[in-house]
């Protein structure tokens, strides 16, 4: 029992460490950096992410989807 709950803790552990790109602009924009936020939303969208589609249009419609050169 110690062995499987070790296991799962440690795959839990990984899982977590191994954010992606989208968990990292979602990041960005919690913390305020728009412009990253738009950047990594943007290059998703082009990838067909629909989240990041979603994400994106959503900061225009807010108003914090400005392009700015990075």
């Amino acid at each position: 029992m110690r062995v499987w709950l070790s296991i799962i803790l440690l795959m839990m552990a990984i899982e977590g460490a191994m954010a992606g790109p989208l968990e990292e602009a979602n990041a960005a924009y919690i913390r305020g950096d728009f412009v990253s936020a738009a950047h990594m939303y943007a290059e998703l969208s082009e990838q067909g992410d629909p989240a990041a589609q979603v994400k994106l249009g959503l900061m225009y419609d807010e108003g914090r989807g400005e392009l700015l050169p990075v």
